[in-house]
């Protein structure tokens, strides 16, 4: 089964309900209403759902969003500093074998290695696992919603795509997702 992947980035004010943000149409002033029907409405899930009080109005003029209830949010009126977290590992678990894909740089382009504990066995019950590490260096293009989406469509002749068996074990098997923040990171 393929699952959407995991985002690259997360901006973490977006995904808490009614916690302090800037607006999410216009990016300038700080939300002070909150629409939980515009969450659920959009995809990805944090588009438009945190509003000022102009871009509210406007927002939600258009014929399918008029009977909204928006929720005035109670936030400290403060310069909101947006958070962005990049994504930088990910854990798989199939059974109880576990896996793990991490990022080898800070860099948007930097490659992707595949650690597998498990990957080959050495002498029979009584021998010993022998690990694996392999480079992924594409992982980074098969994260991306074009991906995704020419993964779950099909090409000219009715075929699904077919991506390598790494990419196969993160999308049906990526069970715990690890991000870091440069602005709020102890080590740089």
């Amino acid at each position: 089964m393929i699952r959407r992947p995991p985002r690259s980035t997360l901006f973490p004010y977006t995904t808490l309900f009614r916690s302090p943000r800037s607006c999410s149409c216009c990016g300038i002033e700080q939300a002070t209403y909150e629409c939980i029907e515009c969450l659920n409405e959009s995809e990805p899930r944090d588009v438009h759902c945190a509003f000022c009080e102009r871009c509210k109005i406007v927002f939600h003029q258009h014929r399918d969003r008029t009977k909204h209830k928006v929720t005035k949010l109670n936030v400290i009126d403060r310069k909101v500093r947006p958070i962005e977290m990049k994504l930088f590992a990910v854990v798989c678990i199939e059974t109880s074998h576990y896996v793990a894909f991490v990022k080898c740089g800070k860099l948007p382009e930097s490659p992707w290695c595949f650690f597998d504990s498990m990957a080959d066995r050495i002498g029979g019950q009584n021998g010993f696992n022998v690990p694996e590490v392999v480079a992924c260096e594409d992982l980074s293009n098969w994260l991306s919603n074009e991906s995704y989406e020419q993964l779950v469509s099909q090409d000219g002749d009715g075929q699904q795509l077919s991506p390598p068996n790494y990419v196969n074990r993160l999308l049906s098997d990526a069970y715990l997702c690890m991000y870091y923040s440069e602005n709020i990171s102890r080590y740089k």
